[in-house]
């Protein structure tokens, strides 16, 4: 599978701050309808919206895109990549990456401290820009997957904070960084991880740095975590099965608990059984479609469905469009030779 599909919410965040034609235009190249942010519940593409975040820095020279206090030049996150990596461990790494951070203006202040068993980033607000919610949101996940790349394992999250009032958007924070804890009206935006693994040496060099950098964007948001959450296995009980439609006994037999047992486990993460499969068929049915050459028809079989139309009207409401609408959009990928 590529990349998972990600909120409209986000992709309408991260350019609202973009003159009109630009937006329009950069919409466009990436085959992203402008109607469809509308819709706040549907979901597109992870290789649409990172290619769209890159054409964007390009076509503003500004890594944020509008949303800082000031322009972040181009560059700036290779530098502190290239300053980082050089580090002997994680926690020399995250020190680096916050006192880089400082010295740009962009109107936060980031730093890094571990106290006991518990390491924090956090984003501070140095200025009195009105700052959107998505500069938090984005920064705190690059970092936390750009924390994880570095020694090439998942880190766990205890908690990821912000400093404006809860949204709503819990769940898409849940996919963002597999956490299940967080607080909203903090002074601070942050996320803590346990202090253990600040000793974890550094995985990565320059050969792999410079793949990282040919497409930042699309190396973070294509991540996929390895935690042993209940939400993860269910996932991996579910891909190869999607076609059977299994149910909460199913999957819980396989897991080898009771459908009582798995229920309270999903429950304690903030999930139920048919919001993971939903998401999960989300994303294989765009994997099929655009990636797989599968037609409609074959979608809906391979996901479980008994009708076609059934399908159609599910893949509406996730994605905002019918899969036909979707393809006129979205051509079917074709690899190079």
């Amino acid at each position: 599978m590529h990349a998972p599909t990600v909120s409209a919410y986000f992709v309408d965040a991260a350019t609202r701050g973009l003159p009109a034609d630009t937006r329009s235009r950069l919409l466009t190249r990436n085959g992203i309808p402008a109607d469809s942010l509308e819709h706040s519940s549907a979901r597109l593409p992870g290789e649409d919206f990172a290619n769209l975040l890159r054409d964007a820095m390009l076509e503003t020279g500004d890594e944020q895109l509008g949303h800082g206090d000031a322009p972040q030049p181009l560059g700036s996150w290779a530098t502190m990549a290239q300053l980082s990596i050089g580090a002997e461990n994680l926690g020399d790494a995250m020190r680096r990456l916050a006192r880089f951070y400082r010295l740009i203006p962009w109107g936060i202040e980031t730093q890094f401290e571990s106290s006991g068993d518990t390491a924090t980033f956090h984003m501070h607000r140095a200025s009195d820009h009105p700052f959107s919610d998505y500069i938090f949101e984005s920064f705190l996940f690059y970092v936390s997957r750009y924390a994880n790349w570095l020694i090439n394992q998942p880190i766990p999250l205890l908690e990821v904070g912000f400093c404006f009032a809860d949204r709503g958007r819990r769940n898409e924070y849940r996919r963002l960084f597999d956490c299940n804890q967080f607080a909203f009206d903090q002074p601070d935006s942050y996320f803590s991880f346990a202090e253990r693994f600040l000793a974890q040496p550094i995985a990565q060099n320059a050969a792999t740095l410079k793949a990282f950098l040919e497409h930042t964007n699309l190396a973070m948001v294509a991540q996929r975590s390895q935690q042993q959450s209940y939400r993860h296995k269910v996932i991996q009980y579910l891909l190869p099965r999607l076609s059977d439609n299994p149910g909460i006994g199913d999957v819980a037999r396989g897991l080898g608990m009771h459908p009582h047992t798995l229920r309270t486990k999903l429950r304690k993460e903030g999930l139920q059984l048919q919001h993971i499969k939903d998401q999960l068929r989300c994303d294989v049915a765009v994997d099929l479609l655009r990636y797989q050459h599968c037609s409609v028809e074959d979608t809906a079989i391979r996901l479980g469905f008994s009708e076609t139309s059934a399908f159609s009207r599910a893949f509406k409401k996730w994605m905002g469009v019918t899969p036909r609408s979707y393809l006129q959009h979205h051509p079917q990928h074709r690899p190079q030779d």
